[in-house]
């Protein structure tokens, strides 16, 4: 299984701890090259850097929901993609898993408006 992976370094809005804004999330999607990876490799492994506090739905629905639509929905995005968290901190890893858990609660709601 070819793998690829990106580190989300870098796109926090001014250098702070938290990743907002679609305008963002859309910016590291073009950075990433993301249709081109889905293409490529059968999995891709986003990496959120250490001192992450926060990752807004605008973010993630920015950088991801045209993945999201165009694999089929969550359920198959969540084949193809999977997060690594840096940070140590247990809690911390849970408050960011939750970020996106509510992240892809917003998306399914948005594939189930579009079916």
């Amino acid at each position: 299984m070819r793998k690829a992976k990106i580190k989300l370094k870098g796109y926090q809005k001014n250098g702070r701890e938290i990743f907002i804004g679609r305008s963002q999330g859309n910016e590291a999607r073009d950075d990433a090259n993301l249709e081109a990876l889905e293409k490529e490799y059968d999995k891709i492994v986003v990496i959120i850097p250490k001192g992450t506090s926060s990752i807004s739905p605008s973010f993630f629905l920015g950088m991801f929901s045209k993945s999201i639509m165009s694999l089929g929905g969550v359920d198959n995005f969540l084949k193809k993609y999977e997060f690594e968290f840096s940070d140590d901190d247990h809690d911390v890893k849970e408050f960011l898993k939750l970020n996106i858990e509510s992240s892809l609660l917003r998306a399914r709601t948005a594939w189930i408006k579009r079916t």
